[in-house]
This record gives C-alpha cells, structure tokens and sequence, in this order.
C-alpha cells in the first residue's frame, strides 16, 4: 500500500485496521516492493556477472565476484519473500504485538514498548522504538532504542507508526 499509495489511502487504511481493534489484525510486507527489489537484485546480479567476465586483475575480479554473491543473497531473500509471503508478518492485538521474521516470533507488550520512531536509509524505511522488557546491544544502543520492526508492511514508516501509537494508545486505556 505505501509504495504506491496517497496519504488519503493511507488514513483510510488505518481507520479500517482501528475499526478491527481489539484484533488480531495481521499485516504483511508489500508484494509490489518486494517483485521490485527482485527485479533490482537480478539486474545487480548481471552486472556483476558481466563484470566478472570482463574484469581484469585479481582486485576488479574480487570485487566483481563480491557484488554478485551479496546481490545474488539478498535476490534469494526478497524471491523467499515474494513466493512466500507469510514468513513476515506483523499482527496487532489488544495486549501487545508479534513481528514475525521468517519464522521467528518477537513478541512485545504494549506496556513495555515506547518511542516509535522513522529511520531512513536512503531509500530504506525502519521503523524503530524501545522496549523496556529487552535488552540494548549493537546499533540499537547507539540509537537509545533497542527494537525495530523488520518491515513497513505496505505503509510509509510515519503511517505504521501512527497505526501503530493509536492502536497501543487504545489498548492501554483498555488494560
């Protein structure tokens, strides 16, 4: 939804996903963000392969053999993704939320989790926060939060984020 779509499309999303609260409610990660980064990663991927077949010197065919094998991995992962697209996920309900990351369950309680944020990579949208149940290590301490979700799931990092204040901002009151 968010790779393509308006703020108005956008707000109208979230007033569906509130009018389902308590939930659960299940998001997942955009198909068409993921058909676009396997196509990006299959041309990195013949770039590199062409490079291989015409670099010259051990440096340039290091290199070249480097961009292939990183690209060719990250086209493996965003392929998982897109044939299968229930390994991510993350789902809403009253008592806290589940990210699911190929398979893994991370777990957060409403109580425990504060300080959604946006965080941008270029052209990559995090959405990060803090939750007081789990411990910070690695560039999370840097940032003073220590969690992040592994996805937008379809909206721009600001948009989840709202979804996600107003749902745990309902959720509270409810507790």
């Amino acid at each position: 939804m968010g790779f393509f779509a308006s703020a108005a499309d956008e707000r109208q999303k979230i007033e569906q996903i509130m009018n389902r609260f308590p939930g659960p409610v299940t998001l997942y990660p955009s198909q068409a963000r993921n058909a676009l980064m396997v196509f990006g990663n299959l041309v990195l991927v013949a770039l590199g392969i062409w490079m291989i077949r015409t670099s010259y010197g051990d440096w340039a065919t290091f290199r070249a053999w480097a961009i292939t094998i990183f690209f060719g991995l990250c086209l493996m992962v965003f392929c998982m993704r897109l044939l299968l697209p229930r390994l991510s996920s993350l789902t809403l309900e009253r008592d806290g939320f589940t990210n699911v990351v190929f398979h893994r369950r991370l777990v957060h309680s409403w109580r425990d989790v504060t300080g959604f944020q946006a965080w941008q990579v270029k052209m990559t949208q995090m959405v990060l926060f803090d939750d007081r149940s789990k411990p910070s290590r690695g560039l999370n301490k840097l940032l003073s939060l220590n969690s992040s979700l592994s996805d937008t799931y379809g909206f721009k990092a600001e948009t989840l984020i709202e979804l996600m204040k107003r749902w745990q901002e309902k959720a509270v009151q409810r507790q």
